[in-house]
C-alpha cells in the first residue's frame, strides 16, 4: 500500500476535525501504528510522525476516552519509543487500488513471541520470573479473578502490571505528571483484566502523594531561594554603605596637625 494512503488512514483515524475521535477509531489507529510504524517512521516523514504522536499524547490523557484506549495510546508511544523494537508486520497482500477505509481493514497486528517460561499460568520472559515469582508470593490471590485465556492478552496484562510496579520504583524526581498519568492508565487496565490490585492502587496513591509534597516543596524552596537571594543582594549593598560610611568617619576623626593649624 503507498505511504500517501497510510499518512492519510492515520489523519483519518486521528480525526483532526473533531475533538474526540471514536473508541473505535483509536483502536484503529493504534493496530495501524503498531503495524506499519517502523516502515513509515523515517527521517522524511518525522514531522508528521512528530504531529500524529503529539496528539495522540494529548488523547492519552483525556479521561473522556475509555481507559483501554488510553492505555493503547500509551503503548504505542512507548514503542516508538523503543524506536519500534517490537516485531510487527503486514499479513497478506494489501492491494494499492483499495478505498482507504478498505485498507485499514488489512492491518493486522502480528508479534513475536520469545523464548519464556511459565510462572502460575503467565508465560514470562527470563528476565521476569523472578519478580512475578515474588508476586505471586507477597500476593496469592492476585490473579484468582483473571479469566483471560489468550495466552497474549495474559502476556500483555502481566507486562502492563511489572510495568507499573516499575514505575512506581522510580525516584520522585524522575516521575513526571505524565507518568503518574500513564499509571493510572495502566491500573485501571489491570484491574479490568481481573488482577486484584488493591494494594498496589494504595501505593499509587501514596507515591501521587509523595510527588505532590515534593512540587509543593520546591516550589515553597524556590520562593525561599528568591527571597534569600535579595536578602543577600540588600545584604551587599548595606555593607557597601558601611563601608563608604567608615571611610568618611576615618576621615573626619584624624586630627589636625601643626601645620593644619598654623
Amino acid at each position: 500500500m503507498p505511504e500517501k494512503i497510510m499518512h492519510h488512514c492515520i489523519k483519518e483515524l486521528l480525526g483532526y476535525d473533531q475533538e474526540d475521535p471514536q473508541e473505535e477509531n483509536i483502536e484503529a489507529l493504534c493496530k495501524l501504528m503498531r503495524t506499519i510504524g517502523l516502515v513509515i517512521d523515517h527521517g522524511k516523514a518525522k514531522v508528521l510522525m512528530d504531529a500524529y504522536f503529539k496528539r495522540m499524547k494529548m488523547l492519552s490523557c483525556k479521561q473522556e476516552l475509555s481507559s483501554r484506549g488510553r492505555f493503547m495510546l500509551v503503548n504505542v508511544i512507548d514503542l516508538r519509543k523503543n524506536k519500534w523494537q517490537e516485531s510487527v508486520k503486514l499479513e497478506g497482500p494489501i492491494p494499492d487500488a483499495v478505498g482507504i477505509k478498505d485498507s485499514c481493514v488489512f492491518l493486522k497486528e502480528t508479534s513475536t513471541i520469545n523464548e519464556s517460561m511459565d510462572v502460575n499460568g503467565f508465560n514470562v520472559l527470563p528476565s521476569q520470573v523472578e519478580s512475578v515469582r515474588r508476586l505471586f508470593e507477597r500476593h496469592p490471590d492476585i490473579a484468582v479473578r483473571f479469566r483471560a485465556k489468550n495466552q497474549l492478552l495474559r502476556n500483555s496484562c502481566m507486562n502492563s502490571l511489572l510495568g507499573l510496579i516499575e514505575t512506581l520504583c522510580q525516584p520522585l524526581e524522575d516521575l513526571s505528571n505524565e507518568d503518574l498519568i500513564g499509571a493510572e492508565i495502566a491500573l485501571t487496565y489491570v484491574k479490568d483484566s481481573g488482577f486484584s490490585v488493591d494494594w498496589l492502587e494504595k501505593k499509587l496513591d501514596q507515591v501521587k502523594e509523595m510527588k505532590e509534597k515534593e512540587v509543593s516543596g520546591l516550589a515553597i524552596l524556590q520562593v525561599t531561594e528568591e527571597k534569600l537571594l535579595k536578602l543577600k543582594q540588600k545584604c551587599a549593598e548595606l555593607e557597601a554603605l558601611a563601608e563608604e560610611q567608615k571611610a568618611e568617619s576615618s576621615a573626619t576623626i584624624t586630627p589636625l596637625s601643626f601645620y593644619d593649624v598654623v
